[in-house]
Protein backbone atom coordinates (compact mmCIF):
# COMPACT_ATOMS: atom_id res chain seq x y z
CA UNK A 1 0.00 0.00 0.00
CA UNK A 2 1.11 3.60 -0.62
CA UNK A 3 2.79 5.11 2.05
CA UNK A 4 0.74 8.15 1.35
CA UNK A 5 -2.90 6.51 1.27
CA UNK A 6 -1.67 5.19 4.57
CA UNK A 7 -1.39 8.27 6.34
CA UNK A 8 -4.74 9.31 5.17
CA UNK A 9 -6.31 6.39 6.80
CA UNK A 10 -4.64 7.04 9.62
CA UNK A 11 -5.65 10.46 10.22
CA UNK A 12 -9.23 9.66 9.00
CA UNK A 13 -9.16 7.24 12.15
CA UNK A 14 -7.71 9.63 14.35
CA UNK A 15 -9.83 12.52 13.50
CA UNK A 16 -13.17 11.97 12.13
CA UNK A 17 -16.03 11.48 14.90
CA UNK A 18 -18.11 8.64 14.37
CA UNK A 19 -21.90 8.72 16.44
CA UNK A 20 -21.99 6.76 19.36
CA UNK A 21 -25.66 7.11 20.42
CA UNK A 22 -27.96 9.50 21.86
CA UNK A 23 -27.54 9.15 25.90
CA UNK A 24 -30.73 8.39 28.44
CA UNK A 25 -30.12 11.56 30.07
CA UNK A 26 -32.98 13.44 27.39
CA UNK A 27 -31.10 13.29 24.47
CA UNK A 28 -27.59 14.03 24.48
CA UNK A 29 -25.88 13.06 21.59
CA UNK A 30 -22.18 11.47 21.28
CA UNK A 31 -19.85 11.66 18.47
CA UNK A 32 -16.21 9.74 19.68
CA UNK A 33 -12.83 9.76 17.40
CA UNK A 34 -9.89 8.15 18.98
CA UNK A 35 -8.19 11.65 19.39
CA UNK A 36 -11.75 13.67 21.28
CA UNK A 37 -15.39 13.27 22.18
CA UNK A 38 -18.19 15.60 21.75
CA UNK A 39 -21.10 15.44 23.30
CA UNK A 40 -23.89 17.67 21.97
CA UNK A 41 -26.00 18.21 25.23
CA UNK A 42 -29.69 18.17 25.26
CA UNK A 43 -29.49 16.67 29.58
CA UNK A 44 -32.57 17.11 32.13
CA UNK A 45 -31.75 19.20 34.71
CA UNK A 46 -32.07 17.93 38.69
CA UNK A 47 -35.30 18.29 40.91
CA UNK A 48 -34.17 21.70 42.46
CA UNK A 49 -33.79 22.81 38.93
CA UNK A 50 -36.83 21.84 37.05
CA UNK A 51 -38.91 23.45 40.12
CA UNK A 52 -37.05 26.25 39.83
CA UNK A 53 -39.04 26.29 35.81
CA UNK A 54 -36.02 25.10 34.10
CA UNK A 55 -36.46 22.78 30.93
CA UNK A 56 -32.86 21.32 30.36
CA UNK A 57 -29.33 21.78 29.70
CA UNK A 58 -28.03 22.82 26.28
CA UNK A 59 -24.51 23.03 24.93
CA UNK A 60 -21.47 21.10 23.51
CA UNK A 61 -19.02 19.43 25.66
CA UNK A 62 -15.51 18.70 24.17
CA UNK A 63 -12.99 16.48 25.40
CA UNK A 64 -9.41 15.86 23.85
CA UNK A 65 -7.72 12.59 25.26
CA UNK A 66 -9.92 12.61 27.72
CA UNK A 67 -9.74 16.35 29.36
CA UNK A 68 -12.00 18.56 28.77
CA UNK A 69 -11.11 21.34 26.90
CA UNK A 70 -14.34 23.11 25.77
CA UNK A 71 -18.11 22.99 27.98
CA UNK A 72 -20.62 25.72 27.00
CA UNK A 73 -23.66 23.62 28.46
CA UNK A 74 -26.20 26.49 29.92
CA UNK A 75 -29.33 26.16 31.87
CA UNK A 76 -31.95 26.94 30.32
CA UNK A 77 -35.47 28.20 31.46
CA UNK A 78 -38.86 26.90 30.28
CA UNK A 79 -40.94 28.78 27.36
CA UNK A 80 -43.86 28.71 30.18
CA UNK A 81 -44.35 28.17 33.83
CA UNK A 82 -46.18 24.47 33.46
CA UNK A 83 -42.84 23.17 31.79
CA UNK A 84 -44.81 22.35 29.25
CA UNK A 85 -43.21 20.83 25.55
CA UNK A 86 -44.67 19.52 22.70
CA UNK A 87 -45.33 16.14 24.62
CA UNK A 88 -45.76 16.05 28.64
CA UNK A 89 -46.12 13.19 30.96
CA UNK A 90 -46.88 14.71 34.74
CA UNK A 91 -47.93 12.61 37.82
CA UNK A 92 -51.33 12.88 38.43
CA UNK A 93 -52.09 14.70 41.75
CA UNK A 94 -53.02 12.33 44.50
CA UNK A 95 -52.67 8.77 42.88
CA UNK A 96 -49.10 8.38 43.92
CA UNK A 97 -48.40 5.00 46.21
CA UNK A 98 -45.31 2.55 46.98
CA UNK A 99 -46.42 0.50 44.15
CA UNK A 100 -48.04 2.65 41.45
CA UNK A 101 -49.33 5.84 40.02
CA UNK A 102 -51.17 7.45 37.20
CA UNK A 103 -49.33 9.81 34.86
CA UNK A 104 -51.07 12.16 32.55
CA UNK A 105 -49.73 12.12 28.80
CA UNK A 106 -50.12 14.82 27.04
CA UNK A 107 -50.03 15.96 23.52
CA UNK A 108 -49.55 20.09 23.13
CA UNK A 109 -49.20 19.85 19.09
CA UNK A 110 -51.01 19.32 15.91
CA UNK A 111 -48.74 15.74 15.73
CA UNK A 112 -49.39 12.24 16.14
CA UNK A 113 -47.21 10.13 18.60
CA UNK A 114 -46.54 6.46 19.00
CA UNK A 115 -45.74 4.58 21.92
CA UNK A 116 -45.32 1.30 23.67
CA UNK A 117 -46.55 -0.01 27.46
CA UNK A 118 -42.63 0.05 28.44
CA UNK A 119 -40.78 2.39 30.12
CA UNK A 120 -37.94 2.26 33.76
CA UNK A 121 -37.28 4.09 36.52
CA UNK A 122 -34.42 5.77 37.79
CA UNK A 123 -33.21 7.42 41.34
CA UNK A 124 -31.18 11.10 42.42
CA UNK A 125 -29.37 9.80 45.21
CA UNK A 126 -26.46 12.02 44.38
CA UNK A 127 -27.42 14.93 42.70
CA UNK A 128 -27.48 12.75 39.31
CA UNK A 129 -29.86 10.47 37.68
CA UNK A 130 -28.96 6.49 37.81
CA UNK A 131 -31.24 3.90 36.14
CA UNK A 132 -32.57 1.92 39.48
CA UNK A 133 -32.12 -1.57 39.79
CA UNK A 134 -35.68 -3.93 39.55
CA UNK A 135 -36.32 -6.70 42.11
CA UNK A 136 -34.54 -9.35 40.06
CA UNK A 137 -31.55 -7.12 38.37
CA UNK A 138 -32.88 -8.08 35.05
CA UNK A 139 -34.30 -5.38 32.51
CA UNK A 140 -38.42 -5.47 32.69
CA UNK A 141 -39.83 -7.88 29.66
CA UNK A 142 -42.86 -5.84 27.46
CA UNK A 143 -45.41 -7.04 24.79
CA UNK A 144 -44.84 -5.20 21.30
CA UNK A 145 -47.79 -2.88 21.57
CA UNK A 146 -47.85 0.28 19.94
CA UNK A 147 -50.24 3.64 20.94
CA UNK A 148 -51.47 6.38 19.34
CA UNK A 149 -51.44 10.07 21.21
CA UNK A 150 -53.77 12.46 18.59
CA UNK A 151 -53.08 15.53 18.45
CA UNK A 152 -54.25 17.65 21.37
CA UNK A 153 -54.84 14.57 23.37
CA UNK A 154 -54.79 13.82 27.04
CA UNK A 155 -54.66 9.83 28.46
CA UNK A 156 -53.89 8.40 31.79
CA UNK A 157 -51.15 5.69 32.39
CA UNK A 158 -51.73 3.85 34.81
CA UNK A 159 -48.31 2.29 35.86
CA UNK A 160 -48.22 -0.67 38.42
CA UNK A 161 -44.58 -0.64 39.19
CA UNK A 162 -44.94 -3.65 42.00
CA UNK A 163 -43.75 -6.25 39.61
CA UNK A 164 -40.67 -4.97 38.33
CA UNK A 165 -39.39 -2.74 41.26
CA UNK A 166 -39.86 -2.37 45.02
CA UNK A 167 -39.23 1.64 45.63
CA UNK A 168 -37.68 2.51 48.96
CA UNK A 169 -37.90 6.37 50.47
CA UNK A 170 -36.42 8.57 47.95
CA UNK A 171 -36.45 10.79 44.92
CA UNK A 172 -37.52 8.88 41.19
CA UNK A 173 -38.34 9.79 38.02
CA UNK A 174 -40.53 7.53 35.37
CA UNK A 175 -39.06 7.52 31.73
CA UNK A 176 -41.33 6.66 28.84
CA UNK A 177 -40.48 6.64 25.54
CA UNK A 178 -42.24 7.81 22.58
CA UNK A 179 -42.03 8.54 19.05
CA UNK A 180 -42.42 10.95 16.36
CA UNK A 181 -41.54 10.20 12.27
CA UNK A 182 -38.91 7.07 13.72
CA UNK A 183 -37.52 10.20 16.16
CA UNK A 184 -37.21 8.83 20.12
CA UNK A 185 -38.09 11.22 22.56
CA UNK A 186 -37.70 10.55 26.46
CA UNK A 187 -40.29 11.58 28.94
CA UNK A 188 -39.49 12.22 32.54
CA UNK A 189 -42.05 12.45 35.31
CA UNK A 190 -40.40 13.10 38.71
CA UNK A 191 -41.85 11.93 42.18
CA UNK A 192 -40.91 11.51 46.11
CA UNK A 193 -41.70 8.31 47.84
CA UNK A 194 -41.80 9.11 51.64
CA UNK A 195 -40.84 6.56 54.33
Amino acid sequence: MNKKYLIIIIIVILLIPIPVGILKDGGSRVYKSILYKITKVHRLPEIEYVEKGYSYYEGFEIEILGHKVFDNVKLVKSKNNDNIEEVSLKLKEGSLTEKGAVFILKNNTDKEYTYGPEYYIEINETGEWEEYKTIDGYPLVWNTVIYTLKANEEKELNIDWSYGYELKGGTYRLVKKVLYNGKEIYLYASFNIQK
